[in-house]
């Protein structure tokens, strides 16, 4: 059994990667993702929705990764062996590996359904329209300019004027309580101040309201007591009114309303009546939204919502092509009641919080009537009676259908590159094997074979030997490896790594140079696998393998090139060594453009160190030189391990060595 260590079903750093829940998706760079899991979004196999789930982080090694752009300009960076999905004949999904697609093919698609988009301002992939709050903050600068900003255009009256000067005149800005008093502006908000004044206040806060300090009363609080305590002081202080007093204070309370009000609490609301309900939803139609208020009408869903909450699972339903009933109407022993939705054998309630709705004992009554008949589900408050709860953020329609294969978008490849060889990741997911990248493409997680392995060799110990091959033992789990006897092998010689060449070349009919295979034992470093690789690679972009189609598709720099870059460095010709990495010629080493090393040849940083470390005794130094770029070799690696700009840090090696006595 060939082990493959670095689990070939990876992506590199800094792939971003959707996790949260389906209702409130988050964007995060893979290497982010907890290694203790987390929620992550999956898809259903059976019925191709988005569902819950969760996964967690998984080291994966290294590996070589290739590039994939698709028709509409997103690109995705993925090990070879890495799987994608296709959509089969029947609709269902079907992994397919990296290596196995070419352009024209189509893979499935969830960006639409996901909810992920490119932020408005800087194009990052984010849930929602910015990707953070100073990204929020340049976008609602750019909305309100010029006939955006809903004051464009009018003007400040005399009555609006005396208006705004009456309700600031009753002293609440008088002497030392304006801001600019003293001829010193303290700020247009007190917590703006100086520390001084904001930390008199505070304390003037807490004594009033506390009669402790503010560390007692704030800082060193317990949220729980602190609510608690609130809850009673208000409990006691209405009943200690009296039948005037409590009038006054809801007079108070309304005096700017220019409508009438009272109790519509319970049973004394009259949206409860469907005929009024439907009255009020047509008064409704065409106006927008307030924000505040909850009860609106939504042209969208085509009816009335009565809080976020419910626009949101009603939009959920209708994305999802689900057919509803809102607000039906059940015949109770001495009232009617109408839950939120009715989705066949079905009801859904929406509440956020049960205590404060009032309407307990009719859902007691409903389940003890239609229980049998119907299902109910409760979203939001788990206190309300039911037969099934999902918090706000955990529902999705996929948990109230009767199954069925959803459609599935796809879309075209349009190329597929090598790009580098570098750290890998991926994620191991508890219920579907399949997770999003953050542009929507849907890919598969890793099986997290290693535990998989252990499970087995514990099972089949008694009749069974495993004989494991691998790399680097280092990246082998510790319970396989205490299971084994290890046996270390050195790297094979070139001789035999060209002998084999040279027999697959001859078995394949594959023309091949000298120098082909030359390059070939060069880039394989005694690894036969990534020889007879590269060998394979090399063989499909011509008809002759040579030296230069070898060390295209490898990435791998010719050795003449790195040795002259570092000579020249330690000879002090900064601008020469540099030369070695730049596009134009050397008469023009001064003009900075992309480094054909890191570009042109393709390779990563990392590709750059490794290549330079095991070719330090190779060049002509002596000790003393050598040890300098040792010295160098391990910070840069560091650095860009650490995530550090890759040009960058080998631009600061060479000017290290140029510099150094």
């Amino acid at each position: 059994m060939f082990l493959d260590e670095s689990d070939s079903l990876c992506v590199p750093p800094g792939t971003e990667v959707v996790t949260g829940y389906p209702s409130k998706p988050e964007v995060k760079p893979i290497e982010e993702v907890s290694g203790e899991g987390e929620p992550i979004p999956s898809v259903n196999f059976e019925t191709n929705e988005i569902q819950s789930d969760n996964g967690k982080l998984v080291d994966s090694g290294t590996a070589d990764f290739l590039e994939v752009e698709l028709e509409d300009g997103r690109t995705t960076v993925a090990s070879p062996t890495h799987p994608f999905f296709v959509v089969g004949e029947d609709g269902r999904l079907v992994e397919k590996e990296l290596r196995e697609l070419s352009p024209g093919d189509e893979i499935a698609d969830f960006k639409d359904d996901i909810g992920v988009s490119k932020c408005e301002i800087c194009e990052s992939w984010t849930a929602g329209r910015f990707c953070s709050m100073d990204c929020k903050d340049e976008g609602h600068s750019r909305e309100m300019r010029g006939d955006g900003n809903p004051m464009y255009g009018t003007e400040w009256s005399d009555e609006r004027r005396k208006k705004i000067v009456d309700k600031l005149s009753d002293g609440r800005f008088a002497g030392s309580n304006n801001p600019n008093y003293d001829g010193e502006f303290h700020g247009v908000n007190v917590w703006e101040m100086d520390e001084e004044t904001v930390e008199r206040v505070r304390e003037t806060i807490s004594e009033m309201r506390s009669g402790t300090s503010w560390e007692e009363w704030v800082v060193d609080a317990d949220p729980d007591e602190v609510k608690a305590d609130i809850g009673a002081a208000t409990v006691e202080w209405w009943e200690s009114l009296d039948d005037d007093e409590r009038q006054a204070v809801i007079d108070k309370s309304v005096e700017n309303c220019d409508y009438p009000v009272c109790d519509i609490t319970g049973d004394n609301n009259p949206m409860r009546d469907p005929e009024v309900a439907q009255k009020v939803s047509e008064a409704l139609k065409g106006h927008e939204p307030t924000g505040g208020e909850n009860i609106r009408h939504s042209d969208e869903l085509g009816h009335l919502v009565r809080s976020d909450w419910e626009y949101d699972v009603a939009k959920a339903l209708q994305e999802a092509g689900i057919e509803y009933e809102y607000e039906p109407a059940f015949e109770l022993s001495d009232s009617v009641y109408h839950p939120d939705f009715l989705l066949g054998e079905t009801v859904i309630e929406v509440k956020g919080v049960a205590e404060l709705w009032g309407q307990t004992e009719k859902v007691e009554e409903f389940l003890e009537t239609y229980g049998d008949e119907y299902t109910y589900v409760v979203v939001g408050d788990g206190a309300m009676p039911h037969h099934e709860h999902y918090e706000k953020e955990e529902f999705e329609p996929a948990v109230v259908t009767d199954g069925g294969v959803q459609s599935v978008q796809t879309v075209a490849i349009n190329s597929i590159e090598y790009s580098h060889r570098g750290r890998a990741y991926n994620i191991s997911m508890e219920g579907t094997p399949n997770f999003m990248l953050a542009n929507g493409v849907l890919t598969h997680n890793t099986d997290d074979a290693q535990s998989a392995l252990r499970r087995t060799m514990e099972q089949f110990s008694d009749n069974t030997r495993f004989i494991l091959s691998c790399n680097y033992s280092s990246k082998i789990i510790d319970p396989i490896q205490s299971r084994c006897a290890v046996f270390r092998f050195s790297p094979l010689s070139d001789e035999a790594v060209s002998g084999m060449v040279r027999e697959i070349a001859a078995a394949e009919e594959i023309e091949v140079t000298d120098a082909g295979v030359d390059a070939l034992v060069y880039a394989a470093d005694g690894d036969m696998r990534r020889a007879i690789n590269s060998l394979q690679a090399a063989a499909t972009t011509g008809d002759v393998v040579d030296e230069e189609a070898v060390y295209a598709i490898t990435a791998t720099a010719r050795p003449e090139e790195i040795e002259s870059m570092v000579t020249d460095a330690l000879a002090g010709d900064f601008a020469r060594a540099r030369s070695t990495l730049d596009t134009r010629a050397i008469r023009d080493v001064y003009k900075r453009q992309l480094d054909t090393l890191l570009t042109e040849t393709g390779m990563a940083g990392g590709d750059v160190i490794d290549q330079l470390h095991r070719s330090v005794w190779e060049f002509d130094l002596n000790e003393r030189e050598a040890v300098r770029l040792m010295e160098r070799i391990g910070e840069a690696d560091y650095r860009i391990a650490e995530g550090a700009n890759e040009q960058v840090q080998l631009e600061s090696l060479l000017a290290a060595l140029t510099l150094d006595e």
